[in-house]
């Protein structure tokens, strides 16, 4: 009986195992997109004023989540109102239609999540191939190239930081897209320090763990996401050595992204972490 048993697990075990290494799983890393586009337009019949909207679409092309949408007659808006029927501006930056030609929109973000789970933080998805789509309707036609016009940028979302600076478009100039993981920093000045917050993603109780090489003027700062300065976290000088800071004197942070500044004498790293309390 025992033998019999032990046959089946086996047998179970060897028919489960080719599912678990072809199912497909893959990593899912925090980071962060940002985008930057400026639109342009002639003979808008509505004058300067535009209608744009700015989503997130998955490897298979799939709608994920709107990320900013100006404007009131979003009929105009086709293909956005197609992927996503009930017009979904969840946890989007929404506004009236701005009056200006050309205009540009800068710190369009994504955090690589969706809209399931939890508020802000929702579900973190699986690393690939994503998109950053856009839709710009600038008059009454619907026409493509007449009346409104599409257009999209593709990333990786992985370990590994990537800056995608497509060309101009008629449309669509000045476009910077740019994926930072979690825990990546941006150093200025090419000198390179031990630097990292950990845990990571973070809680207002994580720590901020730096070292220095010689005496310097040391600052650390946290921003959120919109660039405003949260807490001055030390502003003096220390000597060389290993250094570790709370992440905040300032209590208990909201959920959502912030930026970390260290300055080292002339040097300076910035560091982005998710805070999930």
């Amino acid at each position: 009986m025992k033998k019999k048993m032990i046959n089946s697990l086996v047998m179970l075990a060897l028919m489960i195992s080719p599912l678990l290494f072809n199912s497909g799983v893959k990593a899912q890393t925090a980071g962060t997109m940002t985008f930057t586009v400026t639109t342009t337009f002639t003979g808008g019949s509505w004058g300067a004023r535009h209608n744009f909207v700015v989503w997130i679409e998955n490897p298979s092309a799939a709608f994920v989540k709107t990320r900013i949408l100006y404007g009131g007659e979003l009929d105009h808006l086709m293909e956005w109102s197609a992927k996503t029927p009930t017009m979904s501006t969840v946890d989007a930056t929404t506004g009236a239609t701005f009056n200006a030609n050309p205009h540009t929109y800068s710190g369009i973000l994504w955090i690589g999540n969706d809209l399931t789970g939890v508020s802000p933080n929702y579900t973190l998805l699986p690393d690939g191939t994503y998109t950053v789509a856009m839709e710009l309707a600038w008059a009454s036609s619907k026409v493509l190239g007449v009346g409104r016009q599409i257009y999209r940028v593709s990333f990786i979302k992985g370990p590994s930081p990537q800056t995608v600076t497509p060309a101009n478009q008629t449309n669509f100039t000045s476009m910077t897209l740019q994926w930072n993981p979690l825990g990546v920093g941006v150093t200025e000045n090419n000198q390179k320090f031990f630097f990292n917050v950990t845990p990571n993603p973070a809680t207002s109780q994580s720590t901020i763990n730096y070292s220095i090489n010689e005496a310097s003027n040391v600052g650390v700062k946290l921003y959120d996401i919109n660039g405003n300065l949260v807490d001055v976290i030390f502003d003096g000088k220390q000597n060389a050595g290993n250094f570790s800071l709370p992440l905040t004197k300032k209590g208990n942070l909201a959920s959502g992204v912030y930026f970390v500044k260290l300055n080292v004498g002339k040097s300076e790293q910035t560091l982005r972490v998710l805070i999930s309390n």
